[in-house]
């Protein structure tokens, strides 16, 4: 529970977004955000809103890339076999399928290796190499790989392979020595935008080998015709890979998801019907949370070939096959990543993860197929940098995920000396390290983040929204103005709303308790809030209180009847439910901390009727609650009081209480375990019970002393 409304960002100057929201047709509050973030002008706006294919940059602005496209065409033209070689998660795998498509149809001869993550790990290996050398395999071109093995680009030619890199991970250290390496994130790169994925880069090479092939077309022709082939397979790996959606990658995206709608690639057209996604469902978020994990599950819990066969595929039923396949995948995934995610829960209860800006874990035998998506949730949770690292043998195999403002790739750079290997983004990295290093390497790390960004120990109180929005402004019309902003993702997030001082009229569980429905009011006006994988269990606000909502702004068709919705993303006490919540909880820290405050005395009938409470629960195998919940709903005068109950309950050995930290700074909600007893429980004889009853006493004392007086 956060004590306080959540941050909000004052409107920028209304009469001038209101000229331009007049000029454009557009609702105010959306011209509005689009100040908020930086886009103030008429001209600023429409590119932003309406990208077209003249955004497009040059893609021989890319560094060595005449190089790279004339010795391709030259190993077509004379009929060389092609190795690509990508990378086992989703860009990696649509960037190989992309450049195999192309190359295959001008002609190409080409064989695709994607590596083993389990077996071989990100990256060149030398074995594979060698066995490629032995086939007589003349030119490499790397997928989203290649910049940091430059030894293994060396022994590629010792063995007579050339080279073409294609990459777009940081550059570390020296570059291999090749044909071109084909980077935007070099430091001698010319090129515009930083942002593109792996995909994009292998596009940016299709685009100049059209070009060059057809030298009267203009790029951003060349451009719109090749993302009519392979626009989906470069959207779905932008998204994959979770860059920015702005610049060039904003018109990419859009014309890539429009090409999903209409059918596309036919292996990605199976996985969408057998995900029963409708074409109209088709956005960034859906990408990015349905598709793009089913593709990366391949090559997390089996073999990322299978990916990139569906995506090669053409036969209706073979992509159908291998699209189930991708699903089963899938499943073990889910069931794999809940394990961990347990088990890295209760490293993180045995810590102060709030005193660290980074946080890294370890475990034996986790799989580590998972460990980056399991480091991103910790990381969203507890809004700090995590590393997980997996313990087989003499190695640890780590993946983490940082926070905005935190650069992962900087502070493993700084810690080499004790990895065998790292990579990756500022955001997304990888590392080895061997066993016996691994203590003081964590040691170092955190301590390094800790002097780096030390103001990341201070906990964040919830998002920062993006507008205060009146109801005014929560209108369908702007609502439904919203979907102009996709796609959405890094750099352009789904906005984020504040809705202050609303009154909760009624509470609805749905899915069993899992997620949370509430109906508010504001100003005789009532809007839906959904709260998703938010136990109804663990809520404690009631009717009538008054709430703050940080929410998505959403439209909700049901009958053919559309309404605005909101997607709850934070809610915090306003108003006369603030103030109750200060006076509880800060009753409540005096309790914790041992300093008996005054307070209302429990009766033997509250100790017995919370008692109950928790029985029925533990029968229900419901062992979380709400605190402030479980006292308004058993008629207790306050929470402090209930919190008191359970703190005797504790003393007197019935029950342990664990406080939940699922938003990392929680203080309502606990998890609970009664230990069983035969024995009569006098309540009389507790410490804390006598201690409060005695200030209660003495209170009363003073009173009537000075009404006497």
């Amino acid at each position: 529970m956060s004590g306080s409304s959540f941050p909000s960002v004052d409107l920028h100057t209304q009469s001038e977004a209101a000229v331009i929201a007049e000029k454009l047709g557009l609702p105010l509050p959306l011209v509005s955000l689009l100040f908020s973030r930086g886009y103030r002008n008429v001209r600023d706006i429409q590119d932003f809103l309406y990208p077209v294919a003249d955004h497009l940059h040059d893609p021989f602005l890319l560094p060595d890339m005449r190089s790279a496209a004339d010795a391709i065409l030259l190993a077509v033209d004379q009929g060389e076999d092609i190795l690509i070689y990508g990378d086992y998660d989703a860009d990696g795998v649509t960037s190989a399928a992309c450049l195999c498509r192309y190359l295959d149809g001008i002609g190409g001869h080409t064989v695709c290796y994607i590596p083993d993550r389990l077996g071989e790990g990100y990256g060149l290996s030398t074995s594979v190499l060698e066995t490629f050398g032995n086939r007589g395999i003349g030119l490499m071109v790397t997928v989203d790989t290649g910049t940091t093995a430059p030894a293994e680009v060396a022994y590629a030619r010792s063995l007579g392979i050339k080279t073409v890199v294609t990459d777009h991970h940081e550059c570390a250290g020296a570059l291999p020595r090749c044909i071109a390496v084909v980077n935007p994130m070099r430091q001698d790169s010319a090129y515009p935008f930083e942002g593109l994925a792996g995909v994009g880069v292998a596009f940016k090479l299709i685009c100049a080998l059209e070009s060059t092939r057809h030298p009267e077309k203009t790029v951003s022709l060349v451009a719109q015709e090749l993302l009519e082939r392979y626009g989906d397979l470069v959207a779905l790996g932008t998204i994959a890979d979770v860059m920015p959606m702005l610049d060039e990658n904003r018109y990419i995206v859009k014309k890539g998801i429009e090409l999903m709608k209409t059918g596309g690639n036919p292996g990605l057209a199976a996985l969408i019907k057998e995900l029963s996604i409708k074409n109209s469902e088709i956005h960034s978020s859906i990408v990015g949370y349905r598709l793009a994990p089913h593709v990366n599950a391949a090559g997390r819990m089996g073999s990322a070939e299978r990916a990139l066969h569906l995506l090669l595929a053409e036969d209706k039923g073979e992509s159908l096959l291998l699209a189930k396949e991708l699903c089963n995948y899938n499943l073990q995934r889910r069931a794999t990543e809940e394990i961990i995610l347990e088990q890295a829960n209760r490293l993180l209860s045995q810590i102060d993860a709030e005193q660290k800006p980074l946080v890294v874990l370890w475990g034996e035998g986790w799989h580590r197929g998972v460990l980056g998506i399991v480091a991103a949730r910790l990381s969203e949770r507890l809004q700090r940098g995590v590393i997980l690292i997996s313990l087989e043998g003499d190695h640890g195999y780590g993946s983490g995920r940082g926070v905005d403002g935190m650069n992962l790739v900087e502070l493993l750079e700084e810690c080499a000396p004790m990895l065998e290997k790292f990579g990756g983004h500022e955001q997304a990295a990888g590392l080895t390290v061997n066993r016996s290093e691994l203590e003081g390497f964590v040691l170092a790390v955190e301590e390094l983040a800790c002097r780096r960004y030390a103001p990341f120990k201070e906990a964040k109180d919830g998002m920062q929204a993006d507008m205060c929005l009146s109801t005014l402004d929560l209108t369908l019309p702007f609502a439904e103005s919203l979907s102009m902003l996709e796609p959405f993702g890094t750099g352009n997030r789904v906005p984020l709303f504040l809705l202050q001082d609303a009154e909760v009229e009624q509470i609805t569980a749905l899915s069993g308790g899992a997620h949370t429905k509430m109906l508010v009011k504001k100003e005789d006006l009532y809007y839906t809030a959904l709260l998703f994988s938010k136990k109804t269990s663990l809520f404690p606000y009631m009717r009538f209180d008054r709430v703050d909502l940080l929410f998505e702004l959403s439209v909700n068709e049901y009958m053919k009847r559309k309404s605005v919705q909101l997607l709850t993303k934070g809610i915090a006490p306003a108003g006369k439910t603030l103030v109750e919540y200060e006076s509880a909880y800060k009753c409540i820290e005096g309790l914790e901390r041992g300093k008996i405050p005054l307070m209302p005395l429990p009766t033997r009938a509250d100790f017995v009727k919370i008692y109950l409470a928790l029985k029925g629960m533990t029968a229900a195998k419901e062992l979380s609650f709400s605190l402030r919940r479980l006292s308004l709903e058993n008629g207790i005068s306050s929470v402090a009081v209930c919190r008191l109950i359970l703190m005797v309950f504790e003393e007197q050995g019935l029950a342990v209480f664990y406080r939940r930290r699922d938003g990392g700074k929680e203080r309502d909600c606990f998890t609970f375990e009664l230990i069983p007893t035969d024995k009569k429980v006098d309540i009389e004889r507790s410490a804390l019970y006598c201690a409060v009853r005695k200030a209660s006493e003495s209170l009363q004392e003073r009173g009537q002393e000075q009404k006497k007086g």
